[in-house]
This record gives structure tokens, sequence and C-alpha cells, in this order.
């Protein structure tokens, strides 16, 4: 039985993560193909100013969560708190903070860019 499971689990997470990207993709062209019906410029659907700052959100995000397990494991290596408390903490703290920073800085690279 347990064999079972190993090849099924995998199996299913990878169908789920399929289907829920299908959705998404195949929503967002029937949003877009409407709009497009409907009159609205096809031009909109391409904003350039938005990709910097979501380069910088996710750079920041990961390095985030990099400091989030160096953090942890030297919670967990100090004995200050449990392994299975101090990853997964850390790296939703140091997450969080990451994705803030990277939004502030996006925010500024695009006021610097509306004002040039």
């Amino acid at each position: 039985m347990n064999h079972l499971e190993d090849i099924l689990v995998p199996l299913g997470v990878f169908a789920l993560t399929f289907g829920i990207v299908y959705f998404a993709i195949t929503t967002k062209h029937r949003e877009r193909m409407r709009m497009i019906e409907n009159g609205v410029d096809p031009s909109l659907f391409y904003d350039k100013k938005g990709r910097k700052g979501l380069a910088v959100k996710f750079a920041s995000l990961l390095i985030g969560i990099g400091v989030g397990v160096v953090m942890g494991n030297v919670l967990d290596n100090l004995n200050l708190l449990d392994s299975e408390v101090a990853y997964p903490a850390m790296v939703l703290i140091f997450g969080g903070v990451g994705l803030l920073l990277g939004n502030h800085f996006a925010n500024k690279m695009n006021e610097e860019d509306s004002t040039n």
C-alpha cells in the first residue's frame, strides 16, 4: 500500500498544480478576449513598469527566505527553539519582511520612473 502512495501523491500534486495553472491561464485569456471584443485597447495588457517591480519583489522574497533558513538554523543550533518551530517561523517572518521591503523598493522605482 505504501508503494501506491509513493506514486499517487506526487501524481496528484502535479495534476492539481497543472489544473490550477491551466484554469488561471484560460480564465485570463477569456477575460482579455472579452475586453478586446468590447473595444478595450490591447496595449493595456502589456505594462512594462510592473515587471521591474515584480523582479524586485521576487528577489526580496527569495533573499528573505534564505535569511530565514539561516536564522532558523542558528536558533536550532543554539537550542533556543525546536527545529520544527524555528525553521518555519523564521522563513515566514523573514519572507514577509522581504516582501514588504521589495514592495517598498518597487514603489520607489515606479515613482522615480514616473517623475522622469
